[in-house]
């Protein structure tokens, strides 16, 4: 259970039939659990519940009860020096015993201290079975770190992110319960007193005790509980989640269609009919002690995880007796783009089988502001009743927002409509959407008095490329550059805090005191499109001297690291660039060139760089400012296999890549998986030469008809994300 006191998983039942004591005797049952019965099964903080209801048949007497434990983790043990220096290193030895009945691999070490370390994260090696036996010493390692400042405190943790061996077990007990079961079921019958107790979502009503328990027995009793998943998924379109597939819950859609469910919190008591656009309940069909119940919910319910709770009743001595059973399965409960009566129905079939039905997720690559490389969201389908007529319709939202919008970490929905014509004064998040897609990029200088002067005005950095799934087209803005475009950009600065920006174009924005704005030297910052990552680089500044006299030029150019979001993270290297000279009508070329060895190290996820420039003649004062970003193109992963393929039938498929880098590759892993072709599956690979071919060979067997689409993705210590795809035609 979590430590909220909500029931998580089933661990272990023991069912006590017609057992026997005689007069004046005691005995006792034990309920024995395996490690491998719970692991799998604990959440959070090994939190577990233990609970019993028995019967006295002679008597009528019920004696119900239940409480909580936890299971104890070991501790980790640091060992160092009670006192040290500032500025003096200092080792400190972490280790633990390991409690399990198995190895522990992909494991790291964090270490952190105020004063003393920044936050380190360590990778520890797999070491063999035989040395990380249950009862032996995991790891015990020693790192450095140097005090900062006085009275610190040192803080470790180890976190184990994944075990071969204990991850095959859990897939083996997973499936072991989906052959034999089917869909699964655990429910329990505990008496409660009728209460009007409010619950939050999530939480089971609180049980209320009496002593003693009442002498009931229920005559009516849930023994089994099946949501017919099999059915209601395909029914619903949603029989392709891998929950529907695997039996691990019921995936339906609100409104229209019957969903067998509960509120948060909604209670339903069978009725004759079923109710119009609200939740009801009726039974459709009686036999052999077994209920069928359609259960309806209203076009406008949650969308969320639910959960199921059956209540039946019991009168004893004018009291009611309220027996509950919980199914230990959740019910995802979704949009409904089929029902008319819902906010995000689609009418057009066309659209359902590409946004709804579709395996493959749709994309959308945005030169965005921060200004990021590239960004993904989606774009949503649905009525803004809130909004004026003609607002409602396709709306962005972004899933992954990185700002916050009224304190909270989200964005959209906003109108496309109202993004494409530069309408930021409506609702949600807008405005930030638009500078994301069709914002100006602008450089100041800055004088001695705070004045500042626009000294370059860039108009289509920003949303250049916008790739979005059709039919939508490109409704986000206008062609780049034309009347339409630039009309949306003047009515977003309308209601900006730069107002009226574009009618002062050259003049500058505030106070300045600038004699001379003379700019007869051009300049011109270049860099090839693509760079192959494992080869070194070269940034090259262009000057041209449009005067009849010479000129004298001082700045820099400098190349660093970023993130795909246009944060820069290290510096990677910088030319100083004192006094140049170039002649009258002449031109020259400066560069920075960047080998493998200094970027290798500094690079950070997808190998976006960034380079900038920054010049000013010293002669008239001219100041040059410009930065663009690049990124260190990866190899791809060639994936060959036949175009044509049969549900069942074994298939073979052959992955390759050459590593273009000047060093081995090392601590290799091949990953593929394909919806409908094959799980994702992980193969541990040998070191790859440099400069030499890759080459695997991997099985999968098809359990999907149509076209599909096999994706892989080869990693190493010193080479990751080396991606490739490609798609096959399944037969039945």
């Amino acid at each position: 259970m979590y430590y909220t006191g909500v029931p998580a998983k089933r661990v272990k039942n023991l069912a006590i039939d017609n057992e026997k004591i005689a007069a004046n005797k005691s005995k006792e049952l034990s309920l024995k659990v395996t490690f491998d019965e719970y692991y799998s099964k604990l959440v959070d903080q090994c939190h577990m519940k233990m609970s019993c209801m028995c019967t006295i048949l002679e008597t009528e007497h019920s004696y119900v009860d239940q409480d909580t434990f936890r299971l104890i983790k070991p501790e980790l043990k640091i060992k160092a020096p009670a006192t040290g220096k500032v500025g003096e290193k200092i080792k400190a030895e972490v280790s633990f015993t390991n409690p399990l009945p198995c190895a522990l691999t992909s494991s790291e070490l964090t270490v952190e201290g105020t004063g003393l370390t920044k936050h380190q994260v360590i990778l520890l090696k797999v070491l063999a079975d035989s040395c990380c036996a249950a009862g032996r010493i995991v790891r015990s390692c020693s790192t450095d770190f140097t005090m900062r400042r006085s009275s610190s405190r040192f803080m470790s943790s180890s976190r184990r992110t994944g075990s071969t061996s204990t991850g095959t077990i859990r897939t083996r007990l997973y499936s072991d319960i989906i052959r034999s079961r089917g869909n699964r079921f655990t429910l329990t019958n505990f008496p409660r007193r009728s209460v009007n107790t409010p619950t939050s979502e999530g939480r089971k009503p609180i049980l209320e005790r009496e002593e003693p328990p009442p002498p009931v027995k229920p005559d009516l009793t849930v023994e089994n509980v099946d949501l017919n998943i099999s059915t209601n998924s395909k029914e619903h379109h949603t029989d392709e989640y891998s929950i529907s597939e695997e039996g691990r819950g019921l995936v339906v859609r609100r409104g229209d269609n019957p969903t067998p469910t509960t509120g948060t919190r909604v209670s339903l008591v069978l009725a004759d009919k079923d109710p119009d656009k609200e939740w009801g309940a009726r039974i459709l069909k009686y036999a052999k002690k077994r209920l069928s119940i359609r259960i309806n919910t209203p076009p406008t319910c949650y969308v969320g995880i639910w959960k199921l709770q059956i209540e039946t009743f019991v009168k004893s001595d004018n009291k009611t007796v309220i027996f509950d059973s919980w199914h230990d399965q959740n019910i995802y409960i979704l949009f409904n783009p089929w029902c008319k009566d819902d906010q995000v129905y689609l009418p057009e079939e066309e659209w359902l089988n590409e946004y709804i039905l579709n395996d493959k997720e749709p994309i959308e690559e945005l030169n965005t502001e921060n200004v990021w490389n590239f960004h993904v969201w989606n774009d949503v389908w649905m009525a803004r009743p809130d909004l004026p007529k003609g607002y409602g319709g396709w709306q962005a939202i972004d899933s992954t927002a990185q700002e916050a919008s009224d304190g909270i970490y989200r964005c959209g929905p906003a109108p496309l409509v109202a993004i494409k014509s530069g309408e930021v004064y409506l609702p949600y998040d807008t405005p930030f959407i638009f500078a994301e897609l069709n914002a100006d990029r602008i450089k100041w200088q800055m004088d001695e008095f705070g004045g500042v002067t626009k000294i370059k005005l860039s108009k289509n950095s920003i949303g250049i490329r916008i790739s979005t799934k059709l039919p939508i087209g490109k409704p986000y803005k206008h062609p780049e550059g034309s009347v339409e475009e630039r009309t949306a950009v003047i009515n977003a600065n309308q209601v900006s805090s730069r107002k009226g920006l574009y009618h002062e174009e050259g003049k500058p924005m505030f106070r300045v005191n600038v004699s001379r704005l003379c700019r007869d030297v051009q300049f011109e910052l270049l860099k090839k499109e693509t760079d192959p990552y494992g080869k070194d680089f070269e940034i090259s500044l262009k000057i041209t001297n449009n005067s009849s006299e010479t000129r004298t030029f001082s700045g820099c150019i400098n190349t660093s690291s970023m993130f795909y979001t246009g944060i820069t993270t290290k510096r990677v290297k910088k030319l100083v660039i004192e006094k140049e000279k170039i002649g009258a009508n002449k031109s020259k070329e400066l560069s920075l060139k960047v080998t493998f060895d200094e970027y290798y190290n500094k690079l950070v996820d997808q190998c976006h760089m960034e380079m900038s420039c920054m010049c000013q003649v010293l002669e008239t004062n001219q100041t040059y400012v410009d930065q663009d970003t690049f990124r260190l193109i990866k190899p791809d992963l060639t994936i060959k296999m036949p175009d044509n393929g049969k549900i069942g039938k074994m298939m073979k498929v052959e992955v390759s890549f050459t590593n273009p880098l000047p060093c081995a590759l090392t601590d290799c892993e091949l990953t593929v998986e394909g919806i409908g072709l094959t799980k994702t599956q992980v193969f541990p690979q040998s070191i790859v030469p440099s400069n030499q071919v890759f080459m695997a060979t991997v099985d999968f067997l098809p359990t999907k008809a149509g076209l599909r689409e096999l994706i892989g993705s080869f990693n190493s210590r010193e080479l990751a994300m080396v991606d490739g795809s490609s798609e096959i035609m399944i037969s039945k």
